[in-house]
């Protein structure tokens, strides 16, 4: 009887320890659902999580939040002169600027293409683009070389703050965005956000 007991206590031992096994496992297969197989950056989906999480801190809490985008400057042109391969170096290569210059609870994610997005939870617009200009100056600073070839690479970005944005998630995305052309338009390498030209310059802006 003692015998029996005891095996049912290792059988159930067994399953306990198989039981954490699997739920590991399906832990590590729910973030690999959230990650970009490029960078190893989190995707779109995983965005989507946070900022909803985002805007119900700000709406019950008035907790401040800002996005950043960014998309690398002319990297058609090292596609088309050295190949996708290359391109693809310079995504992944940009990708770890990113992680390095950011805080961990930060959320930097693979928009797609070249181009990235940054949701800095408890930070106003114009911190949020002081962050915008580290990064920037941070990769036109770096020596990027891909097969012995030398790469200048730049990027441009767009910055919005939620409290700026009274439409919520969406009227946020698209202020980045149109902040983050009117950098392209501007001549790239630089950083656009609504605020005030002093205030801009103070925060990293030639």
């Amino acid at each position: 009887m003692r015998d029996r007991e005891q095996g049912y206590l290792e059988e159930i031992q067994a399953l306990r320890e198989r039981t954490g096994m699997l739920e590991e496992e399906l832990r590590s297969l729910r973030e690999l659902v959230n990650l970009d197989d490029l960078t190893g950056l989190h995707n779109i989906r995983y965005l989507g999580k946070r900022l909803e999480e985002e805007i119900r801190g700000f709406q019950e809490k008035g907790r401040e939040f800002s996005l950043v985008m960014i998309d690398i400057d002319n990297l058609k042109a090292v596609n088309d002169s050295l190949g996708h391969l290359a391109g693809s170096s310079v995504i992944r290569a940009v990708a770890r600027c990113l992680k390095t210059t950011l805080r961990a609870y930060d959320v930097c994610v693979r928009y797609g293409g070249d181009e990235f997005v940054i949701l800095l939870p408890e930070t106003e617009e114009d911190k949020a683009a002081g962050v915008a200009w580290r990064i920037v100056h941070s990769i036109a600073g770096q020596a990027f070389v891909y097969d012995r070839h030398p790469l200048s690479i730049t990027v441009s970005a767009g910055v919005a703050g939620i409290s700026r944005c009274p439409g919520g998630a969406g009227e946020v995305f698209r202020k980045a965005d149109e902040f983050l052309y009117q950098s392209k338009r501007q001549g790239r390498n630089r950083v656009s956000a609504g605020m005030t030209p002093a205030l801009h310059a103070r925060v990293g802006g030639n």
